[in-house]
């Protein structure tokens, strides 16, 4: 039997990066003991984190040493697999921590017995959330140029998101699902169209394929996200007179 928190782990950290990206954190040191006074700098450096880390243990107690160990590093496999569709990366060691890959980590991770059952086991790993500023877009982000991103409109448009992700959540969807179905919801002759170069968001978005928004939560989507309360068009004066959607109205 393996025993571990590894989907909420990995979910948790997917979707928490975000917010707990920091506008800086404080680096101190600790004097250590038997160190001398004058040995000893003082360390406040502030930076920007660089990830959310979460230790993880893999525990199997299956009767048999081989199929004990045989199930807890198919686990860890699937483990790493998740992580990668995730963007996330395994990590593994004490105080200097080396990346955990499909390639390694047969080889790398050490097994320890349980203090209480011989028949028990598990190793340990890490979890490295990549933190980032949620409203720093890349050089090469085509968003860079719309309105909608731009200082003054993107804090309000960022808003009406959050309240749509919290929609998505209280219904048990992703939001991107909530779309699709918003989408589809608009009548028969609607063909949604989702366009991704991703294998697991085009998983993500056939998943709940079946699914019907209920008619209160479209009505809410309707409230929360219109001509009226979106802030900003989508494309720049200049890019909108070469096209014909995208407009209210």
């Amino acid at each position: 039997m393996i025993r571990i928190g590894l989907v909420i782990a990995l979910l948790g950290l997917t979707l928490a990066a975000p917010a707990l990206a920091q506008d800086e954190i404080v680096v101190t040191g600790t004097k250590r003991a038997g160190t001398e006074p004058q040995q000893v700098t003082g360390v406040g450096i502030k930076r920007r984190a660089d990830f959310a880390v979460q230790r993880v243990t893999v525990y199997g107690d299956t009767r048999d040493k081989t199929a004990r160990r045989a199930e807890i590093l198919a686990t860890v496999r699937s483990a790493i697999e998740a992580a990668q569709k995730r963007g996330l990366a395994l990590s593994y060691g004490g105080a200097v921590i080396r990346p955990l890959t499909l390639a390694n980590y047969a080889s790398v991770l050490e097994f320890d017995d349980d203090d209480d059952r011989d028949d028990a086991e598990q190793v340990g790993f890490i979890i490295k959330a990549p933190l980032k500023d949620a409203d720093a877009l890349t050089d090469k982000d085509l968003r860079r140029g719309m309105p909608r991103f731009n200082a003054e409109n993107w804090p309000k448009n960022r808003a009406l998101a959050e309240a749509f992700n919290a929609i998505a959540a209280e219904l048990e969807v992703t939001p991107a699902q909530l779309s699709l179905a918003w989408v589809l919801s608009r009548g028969d002759h609607i063909v949604a169209i989702p366009g991704t170069a991703s294998i697991a968001h085009m998983e993500e978005n056939f998943a709940r394929k079946d699914w019907i928004i209920p008619a209160d939560a479209a009505a809410r989507i309707d409230e929360l996200i219109n001509e009226h309360t979106v802030s900003g068009p989508r494309y720049s004066e200049a890019m909108q007179r070469t096209i014909e959607t995208e407009m209210f109205g």
